[in-house]
């Protein structure tokens, strides 16, 4: 039976890349809490965004109040040109 490979029995070559390399840390930006909100009419739901003050589509699935910057991060490297 010392044949089989062991699944998380293996050498952790990867800890060697990582030497030296910051922390990465960040914060939690989940919601503090979620509402649901029924409208009776598209008229009321277009009143609602005016309240917001945030532009609401037939499409629109959420919101954040107030409104932030959702950065995208997909596009974004960073290096150490030392």
């Amino acid at each position: 039976m010392d044949s089989q490979i062991k699944l998380f029995d293996i050498d952790k070559d990867w800890e060697l890349e990582w030497v030296g390399m910051p922390e990465y840390s960040h914060k939690d930006l989940k919601p503090i809490k979620q509402l649901i909100i029924s409208f009776e009419s598209y008229d009321d739901y277009f009143q609602f965004s005016e309240l917001v003050g945030q532009k609401l589509t037939r499409k629109t699935q959420s919101i954040w109040f107030p409104e932030v910057k959702i950065d995208r991060y997909i596009t974004k490297r960073y290096s150490d040109e030392s």
